[in-house]
């Protein structure tokens, strides 16, 4: 969508007009409670995240936020899922929550 020199251009554009209008939230010379972009503005920054891609350890966070957290699967999908977590000391909370669910400390799911 946009080279490197454009998207640090862009990207310092949308963070200047997000902290422009969290500051007149902030110092109330604004009415409204909320900020909102025009639908092309939206429709840019939705389409940028989407093709951002997470690392592994990213990856595997999203799915254990997404499909696991505060659930109560059947212990074998869980240990499944632990099996598969990569030895990476950013996923050692989410190795705990696993196990001490696996291990019955828990009833549900939580991050350790």
């Amino acid at each position: 969508m946009f080279s490197g020199g454009e998207r640090d251009s862009y990207w310092r554009l949308v963070v200047d007009g997000i902290v422009a209008e969290l500051q007149t939230i902030l110092t109330k010379s604004k009415t409204e409670d909320i900020i909102h972009y025009s639908d092309k503005g939206t429709a840019r920054l939705q389409a940028e995240i989407e093709t951002e891609v997470l690392t592994p350890v990213g990856e595997t966070i999203r799915k254990f936020r997404e499909e696991y957290l505060f659930l109560a699967p059947p212990k074998e999908e869980a240990q499944i899922f632990l099996d598969s977590c990569l030895c990476d000391p950013r996923l050692s909370a989410v190795r705990l929550g696993l196990q001490n669910y696996i291990d019955g400390k828990t009833d549900l799911i939580l991050e350790g």
